[in-house]
């Protein structure tokens, strides 16, 4: 799952700085709110499995997601209005060499501004989420997992919004 938050945050992060001062307050609500794929299918998840959701005071001492995930989703959504989340130096360096070798053909200097990094982007939180769903659905078949919470269908458009960076529909709204 580190993978789908790291290429999130790297995609943000090169927008951002590719169109710099172009990026409206709109924008970065948007990609401020963005994160919700990731804290509320956290909380999803852990309610599903029936297991305590982390804290940082967990007395069970559950596994805690590793402190980089929980810093870049908190830069990311507490973002300033000057459109800065400085992560590149919490991610690691193999994470960001596979996302250079990558972007360089997802997400040419061309771009339209905000068509393919949305696509990007959104392709990132459906396979993030669809890896999910296969881990809950082995989960509950391999251990015979019998809850009251069911989580209702997923609706990907809910959680992983197809037009973060549209910056000419932002501007209309």
């Amino acid at each position: 799952m580190n993978t789908y938050v790291y290429r999130y945050a790297l995609i943000i992060d090169l927008y951002l700085k590719r169109t710099s001062s172009r990026v409206n307050s709109h924008v970065l609500q948007s990609i401020r709110d963005s994160v919700r794929w990731y804290t509320d299918g956290t909380e999803c998840f852990y309610k599903y499995l029936d297991l305590p959701l982390f804290t940082d005071n967990d007395p069970q001492n559950e596994s805690l997601p590793p402190v980089e995930i929980k810093t870049i989703i908190s830069k990311i959504k507490y973002m300033d209005d000057n459109g800065k989340i400085n992560v590149y130096d919490i991610i690691p360096m193999d994470a960001k060499d596979d996302f250079l070798k990558w972007s360089e053909t997802e997400l040419p200097d061309k771009d339209d501004e905000y068509h393919q990094f949305n696509t990007v982007i959104n392709k990132n939180c459906i396979d993030a989420m669809d890896y999910m769903n296969t881990f809950l659905s082995i989960a509950m078949k391999s251990l015979d997992i019998k809850s009251e919470f069911y989580p209702p269908p997923i609706t990907y458009t809910e959680y992983c919004p197809e037009n973060i960076f549209n910056v000419n529909r932002s501007k209309n709204l």
